[in-house]
């Protein structure tokens, strides 16, 4: 039932707050992750961490360079309407 001033509107201002390990470029997620040296030259697994809370196995080939990028499928943010 309207108020004695009739029916109004609500006006919400959300704001994402960063999160401590994950940064987020659209739908994307991105993290930085340690690679022990040997690994990043001989090739290797790691364990990676989700948003999710888990932590998923990744293959890393032979002569990774420091600061190059991976991509995990399906492993960012959902895509809402």
């Amino acid at each position: 039932t309207p108020g004695p001033a009739g029916n109004g509107d609500v006006y919400l201002i959300v704001q994402i707050q960063p999160h401590p390990q994950f940064e987020r470029k659209s739908d994307d997620l991105y993290t930085d992750v340690s690679v022990p040296y040997t690994t990043a030259i001989l090739g290797g697994e790691i364990k990676v961490p989700t948003i999710k809370g888990t932590r998923l196995t990744m293959r890393i080939p032979p002569g990774t360079q420091s600061g190059q990028a991976f991509r995990l499928g399906g492993q960012g943010m959902p895509r809402l309407r």
